[in-house]
């Protein structure tokens, strides 16, 4: 009937099989470990609040708890909370106008630019802009101090 000895189709399955549920777990393990990786290593995720909660520019690390790549910690924030200023409320902070200053990387995605005033004499700006989308500034503040 079969081309092998017997029980070698069933050993053949049980392997296919094992390897599914291996792969679907590995899958589950790299997609729910996403957030805490884009949080540590400030890397954006490609979705709606994909951006991390720090961001690194001029050698200074900023915050914005508010957002958190999607990660369940950060769902408390309070609701006026930074999570997407328009031009006209960040002009009133005296965050813009200010140049491109570098990106967030996206993973699998187009990155996000990063807006900073420059550093001068040593000292960084206390905040910069992450944009996300065409009228959404996220601002993030300096951790620690000037």
């Amino acid at each position: 009937m079969g081309s092998g000895p017997p029980g070698r189709s069933s050993r053949r399955t049980r392997v296919l099989v094992a390897a599914v549920v291996l792969l679907a777990a590995g899958g589950w393990a790299w997609f729910a470990g996403l957030p805490k990786l884009a949080n540590h290593y400030g890397f954006a995720l490609p979705r709606p609040g994909g951006l991390p909660f720090r961001v690194a520019y001029a050698g200074r690390d900023y915050e914005n708890i508010a957002t958190c790549a999607g990660a369940t910690w950060c769902r408390q924030a309070p609701p006026d909370s930074s999570t997407c200023w328009s031009a006209a409320r960040a002009q009133a902070r005296a965050l813009l106008p200010a140049p491109g200053a570098g990106s967030v990387m996206t993973l699998f995605g187009r990155p996000h630019a990063l807006l900073a005033r420059p550093v001068v004499d040593g000292l960084v700006p206390t905040g910069v802009l992450v944009t996300d989308g065409p009228a959404c500034y996220v601002p993030y503040a300096l951790e620690g101090g000037p």
